[in-house]
Protein backbone atom coordinates (compact mmCIF):
# COMPACT_ATOMS: atom_id res chain seq x y z
CA UNK A 1 0.00 0.00 0.00
CA UNK A 2 2.87 2.39 0.81
CA UNK A 3 4.32 1.84 -2.64
CA UNK A 4 0.95 2.49 -4.32
CA UNK A 5 0.47 5.71 -2.38
CA UNK A 6 3.96 6.81 -3.29
CA UNK A 7 3.27 6.26 -6.98
CA UNK A 8 0.03 8.24 -6.84
CA UNK A 9 1.63 11.10 -4.93
CA UNK A 10 4.53 11.44 -7.29
CA UNK A 11 2.68 11.06 -10.55
CA UNK A 12 -0.08 13.42 -9.48
CA UNK A 13 2.06 16.13 -7.96
CA UNK A 14 5.82 16.14 -7.89
CA UNK A 15 6.61 14.65 -11.29
CA UNK A 16 6.45 17.44 -13.85
CA UNK A 17 8.94 16.48 -16.60
CA UNK A 18 10.78 13.49 -18.06
CA UNK A 19 14.08 15.12 -18.90
CA UNK A 20 16.63 15.14 -16.07
CA UNK A 21 17.71 18.69 -16.96
CA UNK A 22 14.19 20.09 -16.51
CA UNK A 23 13.31 19.30 -12.86
CA UNK A 24 15.46 21.16 -10.35
CA UNK A 25 16.92 18.89 -7.65
CA UNK A 26 16.37 19.65 -3.98
CA UNK A 27 19.65 20.22 -2.09
CA UNK A 28 20.58 17.86 0.72
CA UNK A 29 18.90 14.76 -0.72
CA UNK A 30 21.47 11.96 -1.24
CA UNK A 31 22.24 10.93 -4.81
CA UNK A 32 21.58 7.20 -5.45
CA UNK A 33 24.49 5.04 -6.62
CA UNK A 34 24.20 2.12 -9.01
CA UNK A 35 26.11 -1.07 -8.19
CA UNK A 36 29.07 -1.32 -10.55
CA UNK A 37 28.56 -3.96 -13.24
CA UNK A 38 30.68 -7.09 -12.91
CA UNK A 39 32.79 -8.38 -15.79
CA UNK A 40 30.98 -10.72 -18.19
CA UNK A 41 33.17 -13.62 -17.01
CA UNK A 42 32.88 -12.89 -13.27
CA UNK A 43 31.71 -15.71 -10.99
CA UNK A 44 29.52 -13.32 -8.97
CA UNK A 45 27.11 -11.46 -11.24
CA UNK A 46 26.05 -7.99 -10.10
CA UNK A 47 25.10 -4.58 -11.43
CA UNK A 48 23.33 -3.88 -14.70
CA UNK A 49 22.98 -7.10 -16.70
CA UNK A 50 20.74 -9.34 -18.78
CA UNK A 51 18.62 -11.97 -16.99
CA UNK A 52 17.82 -15.60 -17.85
CA UNK A 53 14.09 -15.45 -17.17
CA UNK A 54 13.00 -13.08 -19.95
CA UNK A 55 14.07 -10.26 -22.25
CA UNK A 56 14.74 -7.78 -19.48
CA UNK A 57 17.56 -5.69 -18.06
CA UNK A 58 18.43 -6.08 -14.39
CA UNK A 59 19.35 -2.86 -12.56
CA UNK A 60 20.84 -2.76 -9.07
CA UNK A 61 21.70 0.10 -6.73
CA UNK A 62 23.00 0.60 -3.21
CA UNK A 63 20.56 0.90 -0.34
CA UNK A 64 20.55 4.30 1.34
CA UNK A 65 18.71 4.66 4.70
CA UNK A 66 18.43 8.42 4.18
CA UNK A 67 16.14 8.00 1.17
CA UNK A 68 12.40 7.28 1.30
CA UNK A 69 12.19 6.07 -2.30
CA UNK A 70 13.51 6.27 -5.82
CA UNK A 71 12.46 7.27 -9.30
CA UNK A 72 13.93 5.29 -12.21
CA UNK A 73 14.21 6.90 -15.64
CA UNK A 74 15.02 5.36 -19.03
CA UNK A 75 15.92 6.60 -22.49
CA UNK A 76 16.15 4.39 -25.56
CA UNK A 77 18.98 5.01 -28.01
CA UNK A 78 17.82 7.60 -30.55
CA UNK A 79 15.44 9.32 -28.11
CA UNK A 80 16.17 12.77 -26.73
CA UNK A 81 14.44 12.69 -23.36
CA UNK A 82 14.28 10.29 -20.46
CA UNK A 83 10.92 8.87 -19.33
CA UNK A 84 9.83 7.81 -15.87
CA UNK A 85 9.84 3.99 -15.70
CA UNK A 86 9.07 3.26 -12.05
CA UNK A 87 8.63 4.79 -8.61
CA UNK A 88 10.18 2.53 -5.99
CA UNK A 89 10.25 2.32 -2.22
CA UNK A 90 13.22 2.62 0.13
CA UNK A 91 13.23 -1.19 0.45
CA UNK A 92 13.85 -1.64 -3.29
CA UNK A 93 17.42 -2.03 -4.50
CA UNK A 94 16.85 -3.65 -7.89
CA UNK A 95 14.48 -3.60 -10.85
CA UNK A 96 13.75 -5.74 -13.93
CA UNK A 97 12.98 -3.67 -17.02
CA UNK A 98 11.39 -5.56 -19.95
CA UNK A 99 12.73 -4.00 -23.14
CA UNK A 100 13.28 -4.93 -26.81
CA UNK A 101 16.51 -6.55 -27.97
CA UNK A 102 19.12 -4.75 -30.09
CA UNK A 103 18.26 -1.35 -28.63
CA UNK A 104 20.59 0.30 -26.11
CA UNK A 105 18.85 1.59 -22.99
CA UNK A 106 20.12 4.35 -20.69
CA UNK A 107 19.05 4.74 -17.04
CA UNK A 108 19.43 7.07 -14.10
CA UNK A 109 17.91 7.24 -10.60
CA UNK A 110 16.71 10.09 -8.42
CA UNK A 111 16.26 9.79 -4.67
CA UNK A 112 13.12 10.91 -2.81
CA UNK A 113 12.91 12.21 0.75
CA UNK A 114 9.99 11.74 3.16
CA UNK A 115 8.24 14.75 1.61
CA UNK A 116 8.60 13.18 -1.87
CA UNK A 117 11.05 15.83 -3.03
CA UNK A 118 13.57 14.71 -5.65
CA UNK A 119 17.34 14.93 -5.38
CA UNK A 120 19.93 15.23 -8.12
CA UNK A 121 20.17 12.47 -10.75
CA UNK A 122 22.61 9.60 -10.36
CA UNK A 123 25.24 8.65 -12.89
CA UNK A 124 23.79 7.14 -16.08
CA UNK A 125 24.23 3.43 -16.85
CA UNK A 126 23.42 1.62 -20.08
CA UNK A 127 22.86 -1.87 -21.51
CA UNK A 128 21.70 -3.49 -24.77
CA UNK A 129 20.03 -6.89 -24.91
CA UNK A 130 20.90 -9.40 -27.61
CA UNK A 131 18.68 -12.27 -28.77
CA UNK A 132 18.92 -15.28 -26.46
CA UNK A 133 20.41 -18.63 -27.38
CA UNK A 134 17.72 -21.33 -27.44
CA UNK A 135 17.17 -25.09 -27.79
CA UNK A 136 19.95 -25.91 -25.32
CA UNK A 137 20.83 -29.62 -25.26
CA UNK A 138 23.33 -31.91 -23.53
CA UNK A 139 24.54 -35.05 -25.34
CA UNK A 140 26.14 -37.66 -23.03
CA UNK A 141 29.38 -39.27 -24.11
CA UNK A 142 33.11 -38.79 -24.10
CA UNK A 143 33.33 -35.90 -24.35
CA UNK A 144 30.06 -34.57 -23.01
CA UNK A 145 28.67 -32.15 -25.63
CA UNK A 146 26.73 -28.93 -25.04
CA UNK A 147 24.83 -27.48 -28.00
CA UNK A 148 22.49 -24.55 -28.68
CA UNK A 149 20.91 -22.53 -31.45
CA UNK A 150 21.20 -18.83 -32.23
CA UNK A 151 19.85 -16.37 -34.74
CA UNK A 152 21.78 -15.22 -37.78
CA UNK A 153 23.49 -12.42 -35.83
CA UNK A 154 26.50 -13.78 -33.93
CA UNK A 155 27.83 -12.33 -30.64
CA UNK A 156 31.50 -11.58 -30.05
CA UNK A 157 31.73 -14.71 -27.91
CA UNK A 158 29.69 -17.23 -25.92
CA UNK A 159 29.97 -17.87 -22.20
CA UNK A 160 28.78 -21.24 -20.89
CA UNK A 161 27.98 -21.24 -17.17
CA UNK A 162 27.71 -24.66 -15.51
CA UNK A 163 26.81 -24.99 -11.81
CA UNK A 164 26.05 -27.78 -9.38
CA UNK A 165 22.35 -27.34 -8.69
CA UNK A 166 22.15 -28.12 -4.97
CA UNK A 167 25.08 -25.96 -3.82
CA UNK A 168 25.16 -23.43 -6.65
CA UNK A 169 28.91 -24.00 -6.93
CA UNK A 170 30.31 -23.02 -10.33
CA UNK A 171 31.86 -26.00 -12.12
CA UNK A 172 32.81 -24.36 -15.40
CA UNK A 173 32.63 -20.89 -16.93
CA UNK A 174 33.80 -21.55 -20.47
CA UNK A 175 34.36 -18.93 -23.15
CA UNK A 176 33.91 -19.89 -26.83
CA UNK A 177 34.14 -18.01 -30.11
CA UNK A 178 31.18 -18.37 -32.51
CA UNK A 179 31.56 -20.88 -35.33
CA UNK A 180 29.84 -18.90 -38.12
CA UNK A 181 28.67 -22.15 -39.73
CA UNK A 182 24.89 -22.17 -39.55
CA UNK A 183 22.72 -21.42 -36.54
CA UNK A 184 23.66 -24.50 -34.45
CA UNK A 185 26.67 -24.24 -32.15
CA UNK A 186 28.33 -26.72 -29.79
CA UNK A 187 31.29 -27.25 -27.48
CA UNK A 188 32.62 -30.24 -25.54
CA UNK A 189 32.79 -30.02 -21.76
CA UNK A 190 35.94 -28.31 -20.48
CA UNK A 191 37.05 -27.34 -23.97
CA UNK A 192 39.29 -24.61 -22.52
CA UNK A 193 40.69 -26.74 -19.66
CA UNK A 194 39.37 -24.35 -17.00
CA UNK A 195 36.63 -26.53 -15.44
CA UNK A 196 36.83 -27.32 -11.72
CA UNK A 197 36.23 -31.04 -12.40
CA UNK A 198 37.94 -33.17 -15.07
CA UNK A 199 34.59 -34.87 -15.63
CA UNK A 200 31.09 -34.44 -14.25
CA UNK A 201 29.82 -36.85 -11.60
CA UNK A 202 27.02 -39.36 -12.17
CA UNK A 203 23.80 -38.85 -10.22
CA UNK A 204 24.47 -35.16 -9.57
CA UNK A 205 21.99 -32.54 -10.77
CA UNK A 206 23.63 -29.72 -12.76
CA UNK A 207 22.28 -26.56 -14.35
CA UNK A 208 23.73 -24.62 -17.26
CA UNK A 209 22.99 -21.64 -19.45
CA UNK A 210 24.53 -19.98 -22.47
CA UNK A 211 25.31 -16.25 -22.47
CA UNK A 212 25.82 -14.28 -25.67
CA UNK A 213 28.26 -11.41 -25.17
CA UNK A 214 28.46 -8.53 -27.66
CA UNK A 215 31.54 -6.70 -28.86
CA UNK A 216 30.44 -3.46 -27.20
CA UNK A 217 30.54 -3.15 -23.41
CA UNK A 218 27.35 -4.00 -21.52
CA UNK A 219 25.80 -5.89 -24.44
CA UNK A 220 24.50 -9.44 -24.16
CA UNK A 221 21.86 -11.99 -23.26
CA UNK A 222 21.43 -14.97 -20.95
CA UNK A 223 19.51 -18.10 -21.92
CA UNK A 224 17.10 -19.81 -19.55
CA UNK A 225 18.79 -22.27 -17.18
CA UNK A 226 18.64 -25.93 -18.22
CA UNK A 227 19.11 -28.87 -15.84
CA UNK A 228 20.46 -32.38 -16.37
CA UNK A 229 21.81 -35.41 -14.54
CA UNK A 230 24.27 -37.97 -15.93
CA UNK A 231 23.74 -41.68 -15.27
Amino acid sequence: MKKALLVVGITAGVWMACDQEVTNPQPGIPVPRFVAAAADTAVEERGIDAVPEEDAIFLQWHHNPELAGFQLFRRFEGEKNFSLVAVLTARDSSFFDRVPTDLRCYYFLRGLDEEERMGAPSDTVDYMLLAKAFDLQVTPGEPLLFSWSTGLMRPAFYLLRLHEESSGTPVWIGRMAPGYQGTRESTPYNSDGRAALPRLQSGVLYRWRLDCVGAAARTGSESAWQRFTLY
